[in-house]
């Protein structure tokens, strides 16, 4: 027999979450590294695109942190 989803029990919420405004700025400059990591790799530099790419995912964690 299907058990049932946790979706399934209206007991189970979600709250939601506001962000806040170090969360907006962290993406944005992750943004800017993955945008520059693109620059760099058209011009053909794959060690500041890899570096470029790092730095974006370590924004990427304090992201969440924030």
């Amino acid at each position: 027999m299907n058990k049932p989803l946790p979706s399934d029990d209206i007991s189970w919420k979600v709250n939601a979450k506001d962000p806040g405004r170090g969360h907006f700025w962290v993406s944005m400059f992750k943004s800017g590294f993955r945008i520059a990591a693109g620059v760099w790799l058209i011009l053909g530099d794959l060690t500041m695109c890899g570096i470029m790419l790092i730095l974006a995912e370590a924004l990427g964690i304090v992201e969440e942190l924030v």
